[in-house]
């Protein structure tokens, strides 16, 4: 199973919900194939200073992560689309 989660930037709120995602996937044993992107993302921009912070207090670390715009192919190979708002 292919799930996207979707945000603007992709530099917080889609970052945590693919992190919280696959920890929670790996946890519970669950394959899927996780992945976020933003809709007016620049390409290799880090998660924001709270972000991170955010997510190491909660035991999970994002600091890797790269932001990705979202591409049509993107929507097409996922089972799931996860927006972080009804407008997106």
């Amino acid at each position: 199973m292919k799930i996207l989660f979707v945000c603007k930037a992709n530099v917080c709120r889609s970052v945590m919900a693919e992190a919280f995602f696959k920890a929670e996937a790996a946890k519970r044993g669950l394959e899927a194939e996780v992945s976020s992107a933003g809709l007016m993302a620049f390409a290799g921009v880090t998660p924001s200073v709270e972000t991170v912070a955010a997510m190491a207090e909660a035991g999970v670390d994002v600091a890797g992560h790269e932001a990705g715009p979202l591409k049509p192919l993107d929507l097409v190979a996922s089972d799931w689309v996860i927006t972080m708002t009804p407008s997106q």
